[in-house]
């Protein structure tokens, strides 16, 4: 009917083709970024660095887990970085935004050959069910893609606080033993 809204499968479905184009699209662009004038030659897909497979979770609490990946630069500059849960958008996963992705963010790289992008996950509270899931961190371009699963590991707080202590110790006892 015009002027409704469409149905969250179709705007689902929307994002999925979307997402789709957009991955051909980059895997088409292989052979021109390699083979374009300037580029190193060089057809060594981007790296997610800086990743654990697992991240402690304290249940009903916030929590954000970072994922950066290395580039290498080009001349046409097309990167991707996104998360997924269990194979699925977040936005599909979480449609009630407890779970959200930040803007992917530029920051400094080691080289002048590489552009490193950062993106997070952040969770407004950590539930049971989130330890259940598989969050995979993709970096995407031209030239290839890597991605890392991301596992959370439910602790208690009483954990977090031995952990705290435990660090506060050891800190004191290197202070003290200078």
């Amino acid at each position: 009917m015009p002027g409704t809204d469409p149905s969250p499968m179709a705007v689902g479905s929307k994002r999925v083709q979307w997402f789709s184009f957009l991955s051909v699209m980059l895997l088409g662009c292989c052979a021109l970024c390699a083979s374009s004038p300037g580029s190193s030659g060089s057809k060594r897909g981007p790296t997610i660095i800086n990743t654990n497979k697992t991240t402690d979770a304290e249940l009903d609490k916030t929590l954000t887990l970072n994922c950066t990946a290395e580039f290498v630069k080009r001349k046409l500059r097309i990167q991707l970085i996104y998360w997924l849960v269990n194979g699925t958008f977040v936005e599909d996963q979480y449609p009630d935004g407890r779970v959200t992705e930040g803007k992917a963010q530029e920051i400094k790289s080691k080289t002048d050959t590489t552009v490193t992008l950062r993106k997070t996950l952040h969770f407004k509270s950590v539930k049971e069910t989130d330890c259940e899931l598989t969050f995979i961190c993709v970096a995407q371009d031209p030239s290839g893609l890597d991605k890392k699963e991301i596992r959370l590991r439910k602790i208690s707080s009483s954990t977090q606080d031995e952990k705290a202590e435990k660090v506060a110790a050891d800190t004191a006892e290197k202070f003290h033993g200078q």
